[in-house]
């Protein structure tokens, strides 16, 4: 019988064997990554393309192409092809970042030869039809207006624009008037230019056979398709603004939204597992340094947050909180006590030992079945990374010490070249 004034043993986790993908090279040289298992009679399959903001210099032009993929494509419209989505119970997903687009689909194994040419017309022959382009735009625009009457999103894309500069991709966000200047020609252009077999990556995961990667083989890995011309990639200068600190009164707002951060290395940097740890520790979960002091201590916000930020081209660190307008000041100096804190004094190992758990706890609920090792497995690829890089945490995580904290804590953050952005009251 369960005794359950006894508490639970408890040990701790020194070495996860990682799931890792079967790679499987189509003849057309799409790499298929194949995460096969589970239970259920589910299939995920998602396409990666080199085609987020990165690549144009419209951002609503990577973001509203991937969107509008399901709109119409080949000689299904929109309507139709909702309809056989909702019939056999499939879903697809788009999204768009600043390096990457997907086009994702989930579906019940037994209808992969009715569900799978459907999406193979979305991935090679959209539309882009001129009427449920206006209705998309119509929908963003109202979005974006709602959004930019909220501190956060207005702080946040001050503070990118500031960090990176208003020309670069990583800097760059729409204006209200770009909503009606988008046209489906640019699209078009931008799709041919984007999607194509040799700037994509296809990740399965779920319960299949070999008759469903035949299929899948036969759909997009035969051949060549999309122009594959060679792409001519620019490296986009970074031009932080002169000016470091910005604020916006806004008036009526009780609260602002602060944003605090530096430019940054990303994920490929031999220091990126260190600070991720010291990231955590500082501001990375309910627990951390920041959560204490500025919250449970000072009352100065609900919620407050530090983030290790990685693109393919760059990356930043950023502290963002929503904190009452009067207290601004206070707690961006109390902020900046404890960055100091992180390289003047010594981290104890109880400290240590708790962020260690959290983030070992979050990296093995990331591979918790196909999907989500699918999932995480999508945010490395990208970078030509491997297992190796899950291993390299893990044992990173378990041996840092009070003096890697130090160390790392004041090679990147003892005096650096800070953009503070304030938005509210």
């Amino acid at each position: 019988m369960l005794n359950r004034k006894i508490q639970p043993a408890s040990y701790d986790i020194n070495e996860i064997n990682f799931i890792t993908p079967t790679i499987h090279q189509f003849k057309n040289n799409i790499p298929l990554y194949i995460f096969e298992g589970g239970d259920e009679e589910i299939i995920k399959i998602d396409f990666l393309f080199d085609a987020g903001n990165y690549y144009s210099d419209k951002f609503l032009i990577p973001v509203i192409t991937n969107a509008m993929l399901r709109e119409g494509a080949g000689d299904y419209n929109s309507e139709q092809i909702a309809e056989i989505l909702e019939f056999y119970g499939a879903s697809v997903r788009l999204t768009t970042n600043r390096d990457i687009a997907i086009a994702g689909l989930t579906f019940l194994s037994k209808h992969y030869e009715k569900i799978l040419p459907v999406f193979e017309k979305i991935i090679k022959e959209p539309n882009f039809p001129e009427k449920e382009l206006k209705i998309e735009l119509n929908n963003r625009k109202q979005d974006f207006l709602i959004e930019n009457k909220k501190t956060r999103f207005v702080a946040q894309k001050k503070f990118l624009e500031l960090l990176f500069g208003k020309t670069h991709p990583y800097g760059n966000y729409a204006e209200l008037s770009d909503f009606d200047e988008i046209t489906n020609e640019q699209l078009k252009n931008f799709f041919k230019n984007n999607y194509n077999s040799k700037s994509c990556k296809i990740f399965i995961a779920g319960k299949f056979n070999s008759e469903v990667l035949k299929f899948i083989e036969k759909l997009f890995g035969d051949s060549l398709w999309g122009l594959n011309t060679e792409k001519n990639i620019i490296k986009f200068p970074i031009q932080s603004d002169i000016n470091k600190i910005h604020t916006e009164k806004w008036d009526g707002s009780v609260q602002s939204s602060v944003r605090i951060g530096t430019l940054c290395f990303n994920r490929l940097h031999p220091d990126y597992y260190k600070f991720q740890f010291i990231n955590v520790l500082l501001g990375g979960y309910f627990g951390s340094r920041l959560m204490k002091n500025i919250r449970e201590n000072k009352g100065y916000t609900y919620g407050i947050y530090s983030s290790l930020v990685s693109f393919l081209n760059g990356g930043y660190f950023m502290i963002g909180s929503e904190i009452g307008s009067q207290y601004c000041n206070d707690a961006i100096d109390e902020i900046k006590k404890e960055i100091a804190n992180l390289y003047m004094l010594d981290t104890n190992n109880d400290e240590i030992k708790m962020v260690k758990n959290y983030m070992i706890g979050q990296i093995m609920r990331s591979f918790d079945g196909m999907l989500n090792t699918s999932e995480t497995y999508q945010t490395i690829i990208p970078y030509s990374l491997n297992e190796k890089y899950f291993y390299n945490f893990v044992n990173t995580i378990n041996n840092i010490t009070s003096e890697d904290i130090k160390e790392i804590s004041y090679k990147y953050l003892y005096n650096p070249d800070w953009i503070e952005v304030i938005v509210g009251g």
